[in-house]
C-alpha cells in the first residue's frame, strides 16, 4: 500500500499500527497482549523493518521534553519509539555489505539501545538530574546516528538486503517492510523494489510512504493500494500538540512549526519572508532587496531553504483561495508557479544547487511568469 499526503499527517502512525495488526497473534484489538503486540509497542518487532529518512532528531526532542513534563507511561512509550524509529534504520539485515560504514558507531549503537531500556514502564524512571543527564547522553548519540541515514536516498543495498529476506522462509507469519519517503529512491532501487512487487512472497506486505506521490514511478503505483492522508485542521493538530507531546496549542500555530522549532527554524520569520517574496512577484507591493540580501546571506539559509518553500507553497495556495474570484492569473500559471518551487526544492535536495542562486533564480523566473499574463 501507499500512504500518501503532506508532512505531519500520522501516515507512519498508521504504517505502524497496520504492521501491528498484520503481524498480531490474536485478531489485532488494539489492547491486545500477545507477544507480537508487546513488541511492537517499543517498535521491537524482529519481522518489521524500516527504511528511509525522517525528522528523527526533532521527533526525539520532542519527546524527551514531554517525558520531562509529564513521565507518564504513555510519554515514555512515546519516547522509545521515537528512539526506535531511528535505531531500527540500523538492523544489521539492512547493512549486510556495508558494516564498514556502521562499524565506528556500534558502541554508540549498543549503548544507545541499554539507555532506551531505562525507560521501559516495568523500570523505575531515573529522578530528574539523572534523567536529563540521561536524555543528553542519548542526544549526543542521536546525532551521530542521524547523520549515517541518508537523506536524499533509499540505498539500492538495502532493497537488495530487503529483496533477500522476504524470499527467506519463515513460520513466524506476516512480514512488513515499512518505506518512508519512497518518493526519494534512485532509479536502481526503485526498479529492485519494482521486481518484488511484481511477484511478492506470501503474507509479506510493503507500506510506502510519501509527500511527493507524483516523485513515484507509475509501474510502482500500479502495484500499490493508495491512501491519501489529509491535512489535519488547527484543532486536531492542536490535539495531537497537547495530548501526545504536553505542550499548549497556544505555543505553535501548527504542528509544522512545533517540529521544526526543535530544528531551530525560526517559521513566523520564514513566512513573513516568504508572504513578502509572493506580494512582490503578484505585485502587491514594492521589491526591498535588502530583505532578500539579508535572507541570502544568513549561515543558516541551507537549513531554512525548504521551510521556507514550503511556507511560500502554503502563501500561494493562501492567496488563490483568497483571491479566487479575481484572481488574474490561469490555472496553468499557477501549476507552473507551484512547479517552479517544487523544482528548486529538488535542485536543492537532489542536486545540491547554492540555495542563494536557486531563490534569486525563483525569484526572477515566476516575476516573469507573472508578466507574461
Amino acid at each position: 500500500v501507499l500512504f500518501y499526503g503532506e508532512p505531519y499527517t500520522g501516515k507512519l502512525s498508521t504504517a505502524l499500527e497496520t504492521a501491528r495488526a498484520l503481524t498480531c497473534k490474536g485478531s489485532g484489538e488494539w489492547s491486545c497482549g500477545c507477544s507480537s503486540c508487546r513488541s511492537h509497542r517499543v517498535l521491537d518487532h524482529p519481522y518489521v523493518l524500516m527504511l528511509g529518512s525522517r525528522y528523527f532528531s526533532e521527533e526525539i526532542s520532542a519527546s524527551a521534553e514531554a517525558l520531562l513534563r509529564s513521565r507518564s507511561t504513555g510519554a515514555r512509550y512515546l519516547f522509545i519509539r521515537a528512539l526506535r524509529k531511528l535505531t531500527r534504520r540500523f538492523d544489521p539485515l539492512l547493512w549486510e555489505g556495508n558494516e564498514q560504514k556502521i562499524n565506528k558507531l556500534r558502541d554508540r549503537i549498543s549503548d544507545l539501545e541499554e539507555l532506551i531500556e531505562k525507560f521501559y514502564p516495568e523500570s523505575p524512571l531515573p529522578e530528574e538530574q539523572e534523567l536529563r543527564s540521561d536524555l543528553e547522553k542519548i542526544n549526543s548519540h542521536v546525532i551521530e546516528l542521524s547523520r549515517l541515514i541518508p537523506r536524499e536516498t533509499i540505498p539500492i543495498d538495502q532493497i537488495r538486503a530487503v529483496r533477500s529476506w522476504v524470499h527467506t522462509s519463515s513460520s513466524a507469519g506476516a512480514k512488513v517492510i515499512i518505506i518512508e519517503n519512497a518518493d526519494k529512491m534512485g532509479s536502481s532501487s526503485r526498479n529492485a523494489l519494482l521486481k518484488i512487487l511484481e511477484e511478492p512472497p506470501e503474507a509479506v506486505h510493503f507500506i510506502l510512504l510519501s509527500t511527493r506521490k507524483a516523485k513515484i514511478i507509475p509501474t510502482i503505483l500500479s502495484r500499490l493500494r493508495q491512501y491519501h492522508f489529509p491535512l489535519r485542521s488547527t484543532a486536531e493538530e492542536g490535539e495531537v500538540m497537547e495530548k501526545i507531546f504536553r505542550i499548549e496549542h497556544s505555543e505553535y500555530p501548527d504542528l509544522e512549526s512545533f517540529f521544526l522549532a526543535w530544528r531551530g527554524v525560526p517559521v513566523e520569520r520564514l513566512r513573513a519572508q516568504a508572504t513578502h517574496f509572493f506580494d512582490y512577484v503578484w505585485g502587491n507591493s514594492q521589491w526591498e532587496p535588502e530583505k532578500l540580501e539579508e535572507f541570502l546571506r544568513d549561515k543558516n539559509l541551507s537549513l531554512y531553504f525548504g521551510p521556507f518553500l514550503q511556507e511560500l507553497s502554503k502563501v500561494l495556495q493562501s492567496r488563490v483561495r483568497e483571491n479566487e474570484q479575481e484572481c488574474t492569473l490561469s490555472y496553468s500559471s499557477l501549476d507552473r508557479w507551484s512547479q517552479a518551487i517544487r523544482e528548486a526544492l529538488l535542485r536543492f535536495e537532489q542536486f545540491n544547487q547554492a540555495p542563494d542562486l536557486l531563490l534569486e533564480g525563483l525569484l526572477y523566473s515566476m516575476k516573469e511568469m507573472k508578466a507574461e499574463q
